[in-house]
């Protein structure tokens, strides 16, 4: 019989072991999921990396060719108005210098008359991978009506005549 007011030592507690089977196919499975799942989300970031680098590649160059263009036919403007021969600005000259400002290379330059053609080359990634854009840059005239493109307003002959013939209401 237990006296009640005697307190009973403390029996040690064991914990409770579970035993859970194990099949040995399965152990260390996540080790192998966790690594191929950061694998695949690396190459994934690798790739988008690349086609941004691309896309803001192909973006320069355009606008270097843009600008390589303006200023070829703002040479040509130069040269027909100081000296009568709007090759005589130096139209591509210009527009190579354009180029290197951003440090991309002129590949071609045609002007015919005031109406100039060129084509800018950068690369991607070092030089391994080459992107080339195209532009054209002019006056507005006749020489473009036929094809549909840049024609003037209300029929002027250049687009300073119709400037002000939208300005007066004309």
């Amino acid at each position: 019989m237990r006296l009640p007011y005697r307190r009973q030592p403390a029996r040690p507690v064991r914990p409770v072991r579970r035993v859970r089977p194990v099949v040995d196919g399965d152990r260390g499975s996540a080790t192998i999921w966790t690594a191929a799942l950061l694998g695949l989300l690396a190459s994934l970031t690798s790739v988008v990396l690349l086609l941004t680098m691309a896309i803001a590649a192909r973006h320069r160059v355009e606008r270097a060719a843009d600008e390589s263009a303006l200023a070829a036919a703002r040479a040509a403007l130069f040269g027909l108005r100081v000296d009568g021969d709007p090759q005589l600005g130096e139209p591509c000259a210009a527009a190579a210098s354009a180029a290197s400002a951003d440090h991309l290379v002129l590949r071609d330059c045609a002007c015919d008359a005031l109406d100039c053609v060129v084509t800018v080359e950068g690369s991607v990634l070092g030089g391994r991978i080459p992107v080339r854009a195209a532009a054209q840059a002019g006056p507005v005239g006749e020489s473009r009506e036929d094809q549909g493109v840049g024609v003037p307003i209300d029929g002027a002959t250049d687009g300073a005549a119709a400037i002000e013939r939208s300005r007066i209401g004309g």
